[in-house]
């Protein structure tokens, strides 16, 4: 009976003493605890995949993310000679932005700026994989990569999360100051190049509808009224080159493509529909890298 007991002991300690010192897995209510990551607003926007209209609107995922997504994007970037930009609005507001020169150096006179506009909630850096691609194929422009308003760095008088419709018409401040800047800096600069994508494309149209200097206009991901910014009648006035792309199931944006592209007057206006994908905005590059026609060289081939 004592080698019973003294097998049984051997048999049984072990086990009993791994499981009184192996660590219990942390978890709320049985499940795995959250990561929390504290984002400075000031410094990093929250990523918000749409803007809400007074319909429903495909927001997607809200991720953080304002740093380029991979080395190979990094060194694309960075071999392209430019600098970080800030100017003052005329009501007030630090705009800040970076300046991707034409050519090799600052020394280059283009005749064309091509100014990169984000959606709500989205920074300069949501165009990096979009530069590189136009610094090559088009050597006669520089571009301009924003954060407008309550965004990225310009954020001196606020975010834009308390913004309301005047704030965000009012955004064609930052477009105005920056071309006051330009006429400055660069003065062979004549003629603008503006892609927008969702809200800032209604910015896009919103200033081009009353500065001749805008030639062409992309606008990714429309609506025709996000956050009651109304710009119908902007579309309507917009006579120069017109380019609009959406995702089929991003339902308020495709209607609004339509739209637009209906009542607009522009005589050379393209209307691009990707059928199958909701994806919006500056999310469309990644989601149609694998379709038959990439929105990315689109857009560039567009554009020259």
């Amino acid at each position: 009976m004592n080698k019973i007991f003294f097998v049984a002991w051997m048999v049984f300690l072990p086990i009993f003493l791994f499981g009184c010192i192996t660590p219990q897995r942390e978890g709320v209510s049985g499940e795995e605890a959250p990561v929390v990551v504290n984002i400075t607003v000031s410094e990093t926007e929250i990523q918000q995949a749409g803007e809400i209209s007074n319909e429903t609107v495909n927001e997607g995922t809200q991720t953080s993310g304002t740093t380029p997504s991979s080395t190979t994007e990094i060194d694309a970037l960075t071999a392209i000679a430019h600098k970080e930009i800030y100017f003052t609005t005329k009501d007030g507001w630090k705009i800040y932005g970076t300046l991707y020169y034409s050519g090799s150096n600052q020394n280059s006179r283009p005749t064309k700026v091509i100014v990169l506009i984000p959606q709500l909630g989205k920074d300069r850096n949501s165009y990096n994989e979009l530069i590189p691609l136009l610094h090559t194929a088009i050597p006669g422009a520089d571009i301009v990569a924003l954060d407008m308003r309550g965004h990225g760095k310009s954020t001196n008088l606020g975010t834009y999360q308390a913004f309301q419709t005047g704030d965000f018409r009012a955004s064609k401040n930052d477009l105005s100051a920056l071309k006051d800047y330009l006429s400055v800096s660069r003065p062979s600069i004549t003629t603008y190049y503006l892609v927008g994508a969702s809200i800032g494309s209604s910015i896009a149209i919103d200033y081009a509808a009353s500065h001749g200097e805008v030639a062409k206009v992309v606008m990714i991901s429309p609506g025709t009224a996000y956050r009651n910014f109304d710009i119908t009648e902007e579309a309507q006035t917009y006579l120069h080159e017109l380019y609009i792309v959406a995702a089929s199931e991003d339902s308020y944006s495709m209607v609004s493509a339509n739209t637009i592209h209906a009542n607009s007057p522009s005589d050379k206006k393209v209307l691009k529909i990707y059928y199958g994908i909701s994806s919006h905005g500056t999310d469309l590059f990644n989601a149609t890298k694998n379709k038959e026609e990439p929105l990315l060289p689109l857009i560039v081939d567009w554009l020259k």
